[in-house]
Order: C-alpha cells, then structure tokens, then sequence
C-alpha cells in the first residue's frame, strides 16, 4: 500500500499473500491483512489523512506520474466494501466517482 499525507509518499507492504482467491479482511490503520499486521510511516511529521479531495482505491489516473515510477499498475483482485474512518463501509463500484478497467467481483 503508498499512502501520501502531504509531506511524501509511505509505504507499507505485506509478506502475506492475498492474491490467493480467498476472501480477505483488511485495515488501513496500519496494514492488517487478516490478522497479520504491518507498519510504515511517510516521511515528515504528518500523521491524519485529509479525505476532502479524491481518494482511489486499486488504481490511478497515471502510475508513472503519480508513483514516481515505482508502480506500473494497480491492485488485481476484488474489493468489495470501503469504510473511511468511524464511517459505514460502502460498496466501492457503486458508490464511485468514476471508475476504470472494473469487472464486477465473483461471490
């Protein structure tokens, strides 16, 4: 995951698969992938995310521009519900602003 709170872009990555076919559970607190949990931090001394502007989930408008170069592509698999904060999860292909390249998930 590369997150950028204003000071520069984070990443955290996990060791554990999830491009496995199974259905996975994860937090942005820090990184939890089930119950395996990962920290990062972005440089400076930012730590809120602002969530007035766009926030994308799997994809970018453009990769190289956007990461520097260090991602060609975006997030292959399924994501299903997205909860920001104390907010109810919503369904992310319905509820999105505009979407590219999406096929619905299998169930």
């Amino acid at each position: 995951m590369t997150f950028d709170l204003g000071s520069g872009q984070g990443h955290v990555h996990s060791d554990y698969p999830i491009d496995d076919g199974e259905l996975h559970h994860v937090v942005l607190r820090s990184l939890r992938v089930d119950e395996n949990i990962y920290y990062g931090q972005s440089p400076g001394n930012k730590n809120t995310l602002n969530a007035d502007g766009d926030i994308y989930f799997g994809g970018l408008p453009d990769f190289q521009t956007m990461t520097h170069g260090i991602y060609r592509h975006g997030f292959h698999g399924c994501l299903i519900d997205i909860g920001i904060g104390d907010s109810d999860a919503i369904n992310i292909v319905n509820s999105s602003k505009q979407s590219r390249n999406l096929v619905p998930c299998d169930e």
